[in-house]
């Protein structure tokens, strides 16, 4: 099988990173409409249950992208994984969103990007598994990347039982963490987010997410000036 099927392949870079949140649909999405609510205020945010037919549709509904996320989706998915997109031109997933998803709701969260070639930013693969433990946050990251001509690796905290940790021992460093090497981990924790099949779109709604009062300071960019399809 392909790693990235073909509406994943479509849509990228925006879907080299899908931040994975472990939970039901229903408290997932109900704890990030309250976490936007405590960040943003009082600035109104619009939110929908759509049922969407394909992945298509669910990321065309979005046509603009920002430098700082101003819509989110929330997908459901076969597993007990909820899969986040967001519409950032950075493409680079929402860390500190996972974070607090993390230690103010307690849920189990993956906050990742990976691409083998330079797309937003350099080559790289990088992810933050946090958990709760006895009400203390874990965190294990893992960072692989280019920077300039030099390949950078680095990681901190405990190893997660899905990891091939002998491969961070590879002379090449580029070889350490790659598309292939993460997407295998994640597939070893039940998470497929670049494969369509994964999706449960047709038994359960997905949720959308969009500030209703953007700021004039966000930068935006059309879909057809960032997508490698179009």
């Amino acid at each position: 099988m392909l790693m990235r099927t073909p509406i994943i392949e479509k849509w990228w870079p925006t879907t080299q990173s899908l931040d994975l949140i472990r939970g039901s649909i229903k408290k997932v999405g109900s704890a990030i409409q309250q976490e936007l609510c405590r960040v943003l205020k009082d600035e109104p945010i619009q939110d929908k249950w759509i049922e969407f037919r394909n992945l298509n549709q669910a990321f065309g509904m979005i046509k603009e992208y920002t430098n700082y996320p101003t819509a989110f989706i929330l997908l459901p998915t076969y597993s007990d994984w909820c899969v986040l997109w967001n519409n950032s031109f950075l493409c680079d997933g929402y860390d500190s969103l996972c974070f607090n998803l993390t230690r103010l709701y307690g849920f189990e969260t993956i906050h990742w990007v990976s691409h083998d070639l330079k797309t937003t930013f350099l080559p790289g693969t990088a992810f933050s598994h946090r958990i709760l433990v006895n009400q203390k946050l874990k965190t294990r990251s893992v960072y692989c990347a280019q920077d300039n001509q030099r390949w950078i690796f680095y990681q901190i905290g405990k190893p997660l039982a899905a990891e091939k940790t002998a491969l961070y021992s590879a002379r090449i460093i580029r070889n350490r963490l790659n598309e292939r090497i993460f997407t295998d981990m994640l597939l070893r924790l039940g998470a497929e987010p670049w494969n369509e099949q994964f999706y449960n779109l047709n038994r359960k709604k997905s949720l959308l997410l969009k500030r209703l009062k953007v700021p004039s300071t966000i930068k935006k960019k059309s879909a057809k000036s960032l997508l490698w399809a179009t």
